[in-house]
């Protein structure tokens, strides 16, 4: 599908509650849980580990074994907790979460995704998205660098 219009580039976000902050379902689980954010890292892999672990279970086909952002795309599909952050490109999609469960003042947020660098960039390594062989798993995984970018897992 492609996209045209003044609004092509941008992203949009519905969160049922104003006041809330953006924070992913991950950072909101563990905060919850009063876990200490220096423990946030192996509780993120040991949630991967499980899912992997039992996805075949439920799954006609699993991703490589590698393929990390895969992997978190479809914990975060089942409703698992991960550091992604879903946007939409539809902002009538965003409206309709963040009106669904509303009981009050709703929020959209919109995103230029022009405004994102283009390029990431670890040392002497750099890389167009985080869908590039070894990106995700160098810039993200890691947890020591602030990366805010737009990519979309594989189908």
């Amino acid at each position: 599908m492609s996209r045209s219009g003044p609004y092509s580039s941008w992203a949009f976000r519905g969160q049922q509650n104003a006041d809330w902050e953006i924070w992913t379902s991950l950072s909101r689980y563990l905060r919850g849980f009063g876990v200490n954010p220096t423990v946030w890292p192996p509780q993120e892999a040991r949630i991967i580990r499980i899912f992997k672990r039992k996805a075949h279970l439920h799954l006609d086909h699993v991703p490589d074994d590698k393929d990390t952002f895969q992997w978190l795309a479809l914990i975060q599909h089942y409703g698992g907790p991960t550091r992604l952050l879903d946007f939409t490109w539809s902002p009538y999609v965003a409206a309709f979460f963040a009106l669904e469960s509303a009981t009050s003042d709703a929020a959209v947020f919109a995103l230029d995704t022009r405004k994102l660098q283009p390029e990431l960039r670890v040392g002497a390594a750099a890389y167009q998205s985080l869908r590039a062989t070894g990106a995700f798993e160098k810039l993200f995984l890691p947890g020591t660098n602030q990366i805010v970018t737009n990519t979309e897992p594989g189908v």
